[in-house]
């Protein structure tokens, strides 16, 4: 199983992957930083789940000026090109009332 983890936070991205490295049994983890990486990964191996930051920043591989990449659309993005693949989107950066923020995810 492929597991792809997805954050701007190195310090997270490295904690999830020595996690998952740890449970052995065919968990391969898989590591981006930014949303292009991500989504050539996608492209290129067949990940099983997606492990998203939900903020990722907008330095997350776009050009100044652009919008901002977020988990929201990259995981949209992921789903287009793979819809079998599980999108689990996460934050340490949730704050109370952020879930106005985004809504249609609140009872997830």
């Amino acid at each position: 199983m492929k597991v792809l983890i997805v954050d701007d936070d190195p310090t997270i991205t490295g904690t999830l992957f020595d996690t998952l490295s740890g449970i052995g049994q065919g968990v391969e983890p898989i590591e981006a930083s930014q949303a292009p990486a991500a989504l050539q990964h996608v492209g290129n191996k067949a990940i099983t789940v997606a492990l998203i930051d939900l903020r990722l920043t907008q330095h997350s591989g776009l050009s100044p000026g652009k919008a901002i990449y977020n988990g929201i659309r990259l995981g949209e993005d992921i789903r287009k090109k793979s819809p079998s693949t599980l999108i689990v989107m996460y934050s340490g950066d949730i704050l109370p009332g952020s879930e106005t923020q985004f809504p249609h995810y609140a009872d997830c």
